[in-house]
């Protein structure tokens, strides 16, 4: 990577009309921080919060010399019976420190990785793990492979996703044959680059995967510079795709990129709530994605929402009358772009779940 010219950050006066634009418009914050932010080079929060300087010039971004062939990935298996702990699993789906592995047959499988500069023992994982426990009898797989994700340059980690994705996928394969899993009980749940990881995931499986769900999928490298669909979350991954829309347009992709996309408030930071500085209330915005939908698991229809061309027209009171839920409720029939709005604080959804 070169050396870049860092702008002094600045505490920055956001618009608030926002209104859904297409991914090759211009934002109402690029450039806020000096020329070429949101289009050439980027602030990127790892979990912590720490935001760290990105380039996104395609001249810079020929990071293969730094890939590492020998990938450390971790698969946890989880069950309400031992929520606390876990068994790990080899790449083979074998155990490795146990001598058998509590698996609930024919009950649903739920598989949830991380993003940059996090780990499966961080809040994007352990909270969504703990509401399905909580939840219902289900199988939770937990994918830590925070030894590639821990890297600071994040072009090196992201030209990375495909091949973890696919190490996944044959791990999948694998879990599939000795539990005797079908893809119709699959579902996979990836933050940011942990969402484009489990697109490539199941487009490596021999089984047809049932669900993903992509909570606020990583824009740079993906969606600018633009990948081929084949690099990263798309509806052709599995039977159905959703998306939760947090961070359009700086660290979460803006364009839809699933069967249903839903843009809470707009789908544009900051969210409610997301206060500070724009380093600060990006980063909070990016993550609001994983807090929505771990709270939509018991609570399937907290977050109703409405079909609809732009934020605009939902502002405007111009959607179809077509209510869908965001989040673990979400209809697998559902297709096209919603709105909704949220709470700024937990519990995030304003309606009364009528499970």
């Amino acid at each position: 990577m070169g050396t870049h010219h860092r702008t002094q950050l600045t505490d920055v006066a956001v618009c608030r009309d926002f209104r859904y634009l297409d991914h090759h418009s211009k934002l109402p914050y690029q450039n806020a921080y000096g020329e070429g932010y949101g289009s050439k080079w980027i602030l990127f929060p790892g979990e912590d919060g720490s935001s760290h300087f990105v380039t996104l010039d395609q001249d810079e971004l020929d990071a293969r010399q730094f890939m590492d062939p020998d990938y450390k990935v971790q698969f946890r298996f989880y069950t309400r019976a031992y929520p606390h702990s876990y068994v790990l699993l080899d790449e083979y789906a074998n155990p490795i420190n146990e001598s058998s592995v509590p698996f609930i047959a024919g009950a649903p499988v739920k598989v949830v990785t991380h993003g940059w500069r996090s780990s499966a023992d961080r809040n994007a994982v352990m909270n969504i793990k703990n509401e399905y426990l909580k939840a219902y009898d289900c199988n939770v797989v937990t994918i830590d492979w925070s030894q590639t994700a821990e890297s600071m340059m994040y072009p090196t980690v992201a030209i990375q996703v495909k091949a973890i994705g696919n190490l996944i996928g044959k791990f999948l394969d694998k879990f599939s044959n000795r539990f005797g899993v079908t893809g119709d009980q699959v579902h996979l749940i990836g933050h940011s680059l942990g969402a484009h990881i489990m697109g490539n995931a199941a487009s490596a499986c021999q089984m047809r995967i049932g669900r993903i769900t992509g909570l606020d999928p990583a824009r740079p490298m993906f969606e600018l510079p633009p990948m081929p669909d084949h690099f990263k979350l798309d509806r052709s991954d599995a039977v159905f795709v959703d998306v939760i829309h947090t961070c359009s347009g700086v660290l979460g992709a803006e364009a839809p990129l699933g069967h249903a996309d839903f843009y809470p408030n707009s789908g544009f930071a900051p969210q409610p709530g997301c206060d500070g500085i724009q380093a600060m209330f990006e980063a909070c915005s990016h993550g609001r994605s994983h807090f929505l939908f771990s709270e939509s698991i018991s609570s399937r229809r907290g977050f109703p929402a409405l079909r609809c061309g732009s934020w605009a027209d939902y502002s405007g009171h111009r959607c179809q009358l077509q209510t869908a839920y965001m989040g673990e409720g979400a209809d697998p029939a559902l297709t096209g772009t919603f709105y909704l709005t949220t709470n700024a604080v937990a519990p995030f959804g304003r309606a009364l779940d009528i499970n």
